[in-house]
């Protein structure tokens, strides 16, 4: 199979060893789609001792094998700094949403009931226990407003959020749903009136822009999100939502209740984030830098060819 293809393209660290022996018989692209290394500070599932071992252990085994396979995408501009060297053929290609979304966009929003919905992966620097503080307080200020979180849990974070649900008596507010493939997302996003990103301020968050900002802006509906990152210049430049500190819950809540009580505002938000997404945040306006960037590896392959011929 892989004998009939001009370039193979992966962005899972698991076969990235696979994936440098590959590249000495088809040109490879290794698409850094996370910050790997920093991930390892953040693993609940890793002894804190190790945490820092690992970090190492990932950063440089990953340069030492994207050396021999040299062609990289960047989700962020941050990622340069682990891959600072001439011998790499780099590319930037933001992690933004297919614009195919907004074909099954609703345009109901001032006709929906107050509902929250947060479409991420859970764990704790993703904000998972932010989420349950927030819906702690919402329930005694506005109880009628639910909060519906996907069911994207990894290790045994479901069954402690399970429990704190129950410990907390968040039954009626806060809801796990089925988790829905990406182009389907727009079903849950089309019954929501806030879009929640309530990241924590750790070296990992600080580096990503979560796609979920992007799905948002695709609804048409305002995001509440931590101050920090990208994601900050991001709903700042584009007034798509209110920033609230990840350190303090009631900030959240205070937008929250922002939004609920002046719904036109809120819709505002809404439609500014809809046009940037339009206009600028989507995965097609990138095709084209994607298509040049694989025609130079194989006009490069082609030349090298004809040199050694």
């Amino acid at each position: 199979m892989i004998r009939n293809v001009d370039i193979v393209h992966f962005h899972d660290i698991d076969i990235l060893p696979w994936m440098a022996f590959i590249s000495f018989f088809k040109p490879v692209v290794y698409d850094v789609h996370e910050n790997y290394p920093d991930e390892m500070l953040d693993r609940f599932w890793i002894p804190d001792p190790m945490r820092r071992i690992m970090y190492h252990l990932v950063r440089h085994s990953q340069y030492f094998f994207s050396s021999f396979i040299k062609n990289l995408v960047f989700v962020t501009e941050d990622q340069n700094r682990d891959f600072n060297h001439k011998r790499f053929n780099k590319i930037l290609i933001y992690n933004y949403a297919s614009r195919d979304l907004i074909k099954l966009r609703k345009d109901n929003y001032l006709e929906r009931e107050d509902l929250i919905i947060f479409t991420g992966a859970h764990y704790i620097s993703n904000g998972t226990y932010l989420i349950l503080d927030i819906a702690d307080r919402l329930k005694y200020k506005f109880p009628h407003v639910k909060i519906l979180i996907t069911d994207r849990f990894s290790g045994g974070l479901r069954k402690k959020v399970e429990k704190e649900i129950r410990l907390r008596h968040l039954k009626g507010i806060l809801k796990i749903i089925p988790q829905v493939k990406s182009d389907a997302i727009m079903g849950l996003l089309n019954e929501a009136t806030i879009g929640l990103c309530p990241n924590l301020r750790v070296i990992k968050q600080l580096r990503a822009i979560p796609t979920k900002i992007f799905e948002y802006m695709a609804a048409g509906i305002p995001i509440i999100a931590s101050n920090l990152g990208l994601q900050e210049q991001i709903i700042s430049s584009t007034r798509s939502g209110i920033l609230a500190q990840p350190e303090n819950p009631d900030s959240f809540v205070v937008a929250i209740e922002e939004l609920i009580k002046n719904r036109q505002f809120a819709k505002e938000f809404g439609e500014n984030g809809f046009k940037a997404f339009v206009n600028k945040y989507n995965w097609d306006h990138q095709i084209a830098n994607m298509e040049n960037y694989y025609d130079s590896i194989i006009s490069h392959k082609e030349s090298v060819k004809k040199k050694k011929g």
